[in-house]
């Protein structure tokens, strides 16, 4: 609900958009979001559950949390300093 109130007022304000066109926007915004939140779920779930089995399951936990940590961390990182300079720093230190 949360979601699709902040769409509202975000899609309401730079789109332009009036009547019907609003509702069709903000419903389609956000069964794209949970189609997506459905598609990683499905992709990792089956993953995770292979991993508790084996030898490793004690380190799952902990390997999902910093890759978790690295990945926002660079979402982060994106955001404040700019794609382009992410990009540099992890071409340099990678040899990318």
């Amino acid at each position: 609900m949360a979601s699709c109130t902040v769409s509202a007022c975000i899609g309401a304000g730079e789109l332009d958009l009036k009547g019907s066109a609003i509702v069709r926007a903000l419903v389609g915004f956000n069964v794209g979001v949970e189609i997506g939140q459905l598609m990683f779920v499905a992709l990792f779930l089956p993953a995770l559950a292979v991993l508790k089995r084996g030898r490793g399951a004690s380190l799952t936990p902990r390997i999902a949390s910093v890759a978790v940590a690295i990945v926002g961390s660079y979402w982060l990182g994106e955001r404040i300093f700019g794609c382009d300079a992410c990009y540099r720093s992890l071409s340099r230190d990678f040899r990318l």
